[in-house]
């Protein structure tokens, strides 16, 4: 996981910080959190882990980690959690040669 543009404990950012941050990828960070909120029935909560890795929004369904955002200067990343089930079925899947790179890279 990438560090968070956001690494200072005491001071948790707030929207416009974070737009800030992202520059032209703020359009795309907006959508994919639209997206996610819409087809999982989730809102997002900002999380701080810890000074290495800073402010991050997390999301969880039924107690379970889905997935992180977190904000970086002028961009972001995502980290998708797969479980047991989910690992064993996205080894089976034949994935494009770049997602195929980062998944293999994947811890």
């Amino acid at each position: 996981m990438a560090a968070s543009y956001f690494l200072d404990k005491e001071k948790q950012p707030g929207t416009h910080d974070i737009n800030k941050a992202l520059g032209r990828s703020k359009e795309l960070w907006t959508d994919l959190k639209q997206f996610i909120e819409r087809s999982y029935t989730v809102e997002g909560e900002f999380k701080y882990y810890g000074k290495n890795n800073g402010w991050v929004i997390r999301y969880k369904k039924g107690g379970r980690a889905l997935l992180t955002f977190t904000p970086l200067n002028n961009g972001f990343e995502i980290m998708i959690v797969l479980g047991k089930k989910e690992v064993e079925k996205a080894n089976n899947e034949k994935f494009g040669a770049n997602i195929s790179i980062v998944y293999k890279g994947a811890k």
